[in-house]
Formats: C-alpha cells, structure tokens, sequence
C-alpha cells in the first residue's frame, strides 16, 4: 500500500510540475504533453489529491505495523540516535547500512524525515567513515530535490562538505551541489566562496568537477 501511495503522489507530482512549466514556457497550451486542458479547478483537485497520498503513505511508513516498511521504523530511528553509542567503531558496515536505510526512508515521507533530518544532518559531519558522510551528503541532495522546504535550512550543512577531509566527499558533494544549483533548486548565496575554494582544491579531479 505504501509502495502504491508513493507512486501515485509521484506521477500526480509531474503531472502538476509538468504543468506549472507548460504554463510558463513560450507558446504554452499548444503542446504541453495532454495537459492543455487542465482548469484552474482540475489543478486544484490535483494538488489536493497529491496531500492525500502523501498523508496516506506518512501514515502507512509511520504507523507501527501499518505496512511491511512501517514495522522497521521504530528500530531504525532507534539505531539512528542510539548511533554515537551502540554501533561505535566495530560496527562500521552496520552504520553504512543503516545511513543508506533511514535516507531512502527519509525520502518515502516528509514527516520522517523533517522528524530526523537534525540527525542525519549532524551525522553527515561527525562520522568517521568516509564512506558514511558521502552517502548521507549524497542523500542530503536527494531530499533537497524531493522536500525543498524541508532541507532549505540546512543548504550550508550541505556546502561545508567541501571542506570534507575526504576527497570522495568533496566531489561527490560538489557533483550534487552542480546538479541543485542549475536546476535551480538550491540558491549559492553567500555560498559561492566555498565553491570556488573548490578550483584549488588539492586533488585534480574537484578542481576539475568544479
């Protein structure tokens, strides 16, 4: 049921964003994919029906039982904050599965994850795996795609991962960065000195991604 939920929120996702841009674009209404006729009412009822499912699959991943994903929340988030403690340095494959897991989590729903972006966030700094801050800081870019609103507060977190000790990180963050900035989906601000800190990086493959 979830799995169902999501989809359709998607497909009613584009068909409103496919829309919006069709509206705006030069010679609108000629060609824009079937949706000419879209009302201002027909697009009303479209965004109220995209609320729905995403309220319908909040509560199918968050509700304890309520699905076959639901029933693992509880234990994952239990991971998530318990991770300073419970899975110290012994446990290192277990924390790149558990970031991959609670960000593709995160993304199914918006109250979980505005519920545990603050973590995730403070993880994507702290921990000591290269490997885990690139998955979460890759992660981090998804969910500034997939809730904007959401990530806005946290887009420096995002940029001072330049200033990653790791190589991997740094370019892996600077690819996602490219990515947001030209679709416009996150503004450089007063960001733009940690970008061009970038064409002096001491590895040639940031200096060249920048």
């Amino acid at each position: 049921a979830t799995l169902n939920q999501l989809v359709r929120h998607e497909s009613l996702a584009r068909a409103i964003r496919k829309k919006a841009a069709s509206e705006k674009a030069p010679g609108a209404g000629k060609d824009d994919g079937g949706l000419a006729g879209v009302t201002g009412n027909e697009h009303q009822q479209l965004e109220m029906e995209l609320e729905d499912t995403q309220r319908r699959a909040d509560a199918d991943l968050l509700e304890a039982g309520g699905s076959a994903v639901g029933m693992y929340v509880p234990f994952v988030t239990a991971l998530l904050r318990g991770t300073p403690v419970a899975i110290a340095g012994t446990y290192a494959p277990l924390r790149s599965s558990l970031a991959l897991c609670i960000t593709k989590l995160m993304l199914c729903s918006e109250k979980f994850c505005r519920a545990n972006l603050r973590s995730v966030v403070a993880w994507s700094r702290d921990a000591p795996e290269s490997s885990v801050r690139c998955t979460l800081s890759v992660a981090l870019a998804d969910l500034a795609v997939r809730f904007p609103n959401a990530l806005e507060p946290y887009t420096d977190h995002l940029y001072a991962r330049l200033s990653d000790s790791s190589v991997r990180v740094r370019k892996q963050v600077l690819l996602s960065l490219s990515h947001l900035i030209l679709t416009d989906m996150v503004k450089v601000r007063g960001n733009i000195a940690d970008v061009a800190r970038c064409l002096e990086d001491d590895d040639g493959s940031v200096r060249d991604a920048a």
